[in-house]
């Protein structure tokens, strides 16, 4: 009769075992890596063709200033490191604008609840601190929230324009 047995050896199993372990651990991670394609950080947006890199706005949470409503955090907390990211992405834009002579800006998020409307707010009210002349549409049809953001009327506004009900003067 055999002294030892012959399987398992844990001498043999537990190196092989871990090491198919941390093998298909790590292959998970970078096949998740590869696939996942949100934007996490400038150097993300760098890496995608024929993009540019404007500015970045820092999590609100990070703002020394204090904490409040991030859509009028220009206006709220002018001294904070959200408006000064807002100043920065201004001068970007107005030179980009002097450069092209463009006079229209449209700013969209890829995804619902992205930050679209804090940011077209804030460059908003960033340009309008610049003595620039400002005329903000929200064309948010599906979830509005300028005017919240604003304490204006939701009503009458650019549905009402496009479907001829109102006059552009009206709203």
């Amino acid at each position: 009769p055999p002294s030892e047995m012959s399987f398992p050896q844990l001498k043999l199993l537990l190196p092989a075992g871990t090491a198919i372990f941390l093998g298909l651990a790590a292959g998970i991670v970078l096949l998740r890596e590869l696939v996942d394609q949100r934007v996490k950080s400038p150097s993300d947006v760098l890496i995608i063709p024929r993009t540019r890199l404007i500015g970045w706005v820092p999590d609100a949470a990070e703002d020394p200033a204090g904490a409040g409503a991030v859509e009028t955090a220009f206006r709220d907390r002018p001294r904070g490191i959200i408006a000064e990211s807002f100043r920065q992405i201004r001068a970007s834009i107005n030179k980009r604008f002097q450069q092209s002579g463009h006079a229209t800006l449209v700013v969209m998020s890829g995804m619902p609840a992205a930050g679209a409307t804090s940011v077209a707010a804030n460059l908003a009210l960033a340009f309008a601190a610049a003595d620039k002349r400002v005329l903000l549409i929200d064309a948010n049809f599906r979830r509005p929230a300028m005017h919240r953001v604003f304490a204006l009327q939701e009503a009458p506004g650019l549905a009402d324009v496009l479907a001829k009900s109102r006059t552009l003067a009206e709203c």
